[in-house]
């Protein structure tokens, strides 16, 4: 995650700052196919002791897709005697969003 900084040096009462922060999604995450969370924090002190800390979680989903298609062609269309051979060529695709083994 980018973004993650101090805020300010002193927050007056009933202030609100809105900063952002960015996250770059790997294919790792995505092969992994579970939620993204992130957490963010706060804390802060004054002259009456120390806030307490609060943080905030959000999730995103991760649709990864697994997806495998095949297409086969033959060399010949037609066969006319025996001992022929026929060579076929065959094309697999990852038509997914997801690394796939195996």
């Amino acid at each position: 995650m980018t973004g993650g900084r101090r805020v300010c040096d002193q927050f007056d009462t009933r202030r609100t700052d809105q900063r952002t922060a960015t996250y770059t999604v790997s294919q790792a995450d995505i092969n992994n196919c579970t939620p993204l969370n992130n957490t963010a924090s706060v804390n802060g002190t004054s002259n009456c002791g120390p806030a307490s800390n609060t943080s905030n979680q959000v999730s995103v989903n991760v649709a990864g897709t697994r997806c495998l298609s095949i297409t086969k062609v033959a060399n010949q269309t037609q066969v006319t005697t025996a001992g022929q051979i026929i060579g076929y060529t065959y094309n697999v695709t990852n038509c997914g969003t997801t690394t796939l083994t195996g």
